[in-house]
């Protein structure tokens, strides 16, 4: 949490609201479902690829901010890739 708020100064976009966060309520473990992307480009007639290239940034952004909360773990993935690896985790318990 210090690592954030070393970032940020009184007064910038953010200030207010990682002073609002109440470190002891901040999940250790966090998923990240990457969905939509594509049909973000497609419906702006630009190509699938696009999309993934527009969706660079904000993943960026939110892993940072994770690593300077000091979130533990965490997963990015689409939801197909997510549903895959779930399901592979269930038929590897049984």
């Amino acid at each position: 949490m210090k690592a954030l708020l070393d970032t940020l100064r009184a007064g910038d976009r953010d200030w207010e609201l990682a002073q609002a966060i109440d470190p002891a309520r901040l999940p250790e473990h966090i998923a990240i479902i990457m969905d939509g992307n594509g049909r973000w480009a497609e419906r702006r007639r630009l190509p699938r690829v696009a999309g993934h290239k527009a969706g660079i940034g904000p993943v960026r952004s939110t892993v940072e901010a994770c690593a300077r909360l000091g979130v533990k773990a965490l997963l990015a993935g689409s939801l197909a890739n997510l549903m895959s690896a779930a399901l592979a985790g269930l038929f590897l318990s049984l």
